[in-house]
């Protein structure tokens, strides 16, 4: 079952990675805050996750991230540059530790996390080479629009591969029969 966490983890990641990469100097252009209170943002957000089950997190996590992005690329102002630094560190927040309790029940533990962090770290580094390549020919708004598209493969795969996963579901509380 790592394996479509894996694939749904570099989708994510790739999108992920690359607000994280030009997320900077996407605020130089823009005369934005510094990135140091965009870190901030994120650091204090990332933290909000929850115990509602695998697939809500995943699908709420993806819909703050895209909700984060488009932000970033209509709105140039503070508030909602400090409102992405929320949604994207929700979105790792709930993404991330969701798609990887998917991984953990296996049996060869230590094969399905290997399969899932390479997943994590191929998407940072093939969604940074594409955005350079997109960035190359286009605006950075188009890059990251496009982003949307690796996203919403993302989604996609969760839907179809990941969402009947016995973690999807919300923990059921355990009746009191006293």
């Amino acid at each position: 079952m790592s394996v479509p966490a894996a694939v749904t983890q570099l989708f994510f990641m790739m999108a992920y990675g690359v607000v994280e990469v030009y997320v900077a100097i996407y605020a130089v252009l823009h005369c934005l805050p510094s990135e140091g209170i965009y870190f901030i943002g994120i650091a204090v957000a990332g933290t909000c996750g929850g115990k509602s089950g695998e697939a809500r997190l995943v699908y709420t996590g993806n819909a703050a991230i895209i909700t984060g992005i488009l932000l970033l690329v209509f709105a140039h102002n503070i508030p909602c540059y400090l409102l992405l630094a929320a949604l994207l560190g929700y979105s790792f927040g709930a993404v991330q530790p969701a798609l990887q309790t998917m991984v953990m029940p296996a049996e060869r533990r230590g094969a399905a996390s290997s399969t899932f962090f390479v997943a994590f770290d191929f998407g940072i580094a093939l969604g940074g080479f594409f955005a350079g390549l997109l960035v190359k020919y286009r605006e950075y708004d188009d890059m990251f629009l496009g982003m949307l598209l690796v996203l919403l493969l993302s989604i996609v795969l969760h839907y179809l591969f990941g969402r009947r996963h016995p973690s999807s579901s919300p923990p059921q509380k355990k009746k009191n029969t006293a």
